[in-house]
């Protein structure tokens, strides 16, 4: 029986109707557990995304999760499955879509077409087409209205309705009218929404203009920035919408740290706000920090970069894991094992040594 690990993806999806459904506790159904050695090999096969302590792992089809060792905690049932969150996971059965803690057992049967995953006790789910939004008790609080939904960040959660965007708010009232063409979540304060002049700009909680639309696509804000487009360039501004600095980079994008990603030709490096390079632009794949570490990969060659965007770990492993307590798994010549975040590795007691 062959054992995969795929990445949990979190999907944010358009349309649903819903009806108010009672709360359901049901059990899984179980089964032979798989070797957590096994499993734990199997890590390398594909991305390995840890959410909540536990990841989505997939047997002969169906999925279930395990813990960071690798020991099954959820036996396979489900046709499909999305990343806990909020201490909840989106999972299918079958054509439908319901919700399990993290002891396998349902909390919310599986009834609905699709849904969200949850972030601030609230979710999106849907039934014939639109969506609803409801809380972990599956008590409906705005009704079946939403055709596309996005996830609850700062307490709001952008909407659209008729082709138009806007916000509710938490109990699932509008707290910023459908008045845009496109809008993204709420961060730092600040939600980039697209006028009907096709461009962006950002407001606020009270639905004032902090920075004008004038920008042809936007990123999102980390503590020091936001990437945005303007006149063809991409560019980077603060939070009152000066343009901190315009670089000839094909993509940039807010990464943890005040760092961007910058992408030129289909490689990727890191700069600051200001534009200065941090790295090389020289890697095939930047993924987001972990635990102050970002995974970086050269051709078949993969490393880590610290919190500094220094070469921490150097670019030997054959695949890793991001970091959790600590450690990243890895894989050098065909053997499995660990590496700390200063590169100290355990391979039975064997020392990799560092760049």
């Amino acid at each position: 029986m062959q054992l995969t690990l795929i990445l949990s993806v979190l999907s944010i999806v358009s349309s649903g109707w819903l009806f108010p459904f009672n709360l359901f506790l049901v059990t899984l159904p179980m089964e032979k557990p798989v070797n957590s050695l096994n499993a734990t090999k199997a890590a390398f096969e594909k991305r390995l995304e840890i959410s909540e302590g536990l990841a989505a792992i997939q047997v002969d089809e169906k999925w279930g999760f395990v813990n960071k060792k690798g020991a099954v905690k959820i036996n396979q049932r489900f046709d499909e499955v999305r990343g806990f969150s909020d201490g909840l996971a989106a999972v299918r059965v079958e054509e439908k879509w319901g919700f399990v803690n993290k002891r396998g057992k349902f909390v919310i049967k599986p009834q609905f077409d699709d849904a969200v995953s949850f972030h601030e006790k609230r979710t999106f789910v849907k039934q014939y087409g639109i969506w609803s939004l409801v809380t972990k008790r599956n008590k409906t609080i705005a009704r079946p209205q939403f055709e596309t939904v996005g996830i609850f960040s700062e307490g709001f959660a952008h909407v659209s309705i008729n082709g138009k965007y806007g916000f509710v708010n938490r109990k699932g009232k509008v707290a910023i009218d459908f008045i845009y063409q496109d809008a993204k979540d709420f961060s730092y304060g600040l939600a980039a929404v697209k006028t009907g002049s096709r461009k962006w700009g950002f407001i606020n909680e009270q639905n004032a203009f902090v920075i004008p639309a004038t920008f042809e696509a936007v990123g999102k804000f980390n503590s020091y920035g936001c990437a945005v487009k303007w006149n063809g360039q991409w560019g980077i501004i603060n939070k009152n919408g000066t343009m901190k600095t315009v670089n000839e980079y094909d993509n940039i994008s807010a990464l943890d740290f005040g760092f961007f990603l910058a992408e030129r030709d289909g490689k990727f490096g890191l700069i600051d706000a200001h534009g200065e390079k941090i790295t090389e632009i020289k890697y095939d794949e930047v993924l987001p920090f972990s635990e102050g570490m970002s995974r970086v990969k050269i051709q078949h060659k993969v490393g880590f970069l610290n919190s500094f965007g220094q070469e921490e770990i150097p670019l030997i492993y054959e695949q890793a894991t991001d970091f959790l307590d600590g450690k990243a798994k890895v894989d050098l010549d065909g053997q499995v094992g660990y590496v700390t975040k200063n590169g100290d590795s355990l391979f039975d007691r064997k020392s990799v040594p560092k760049k």
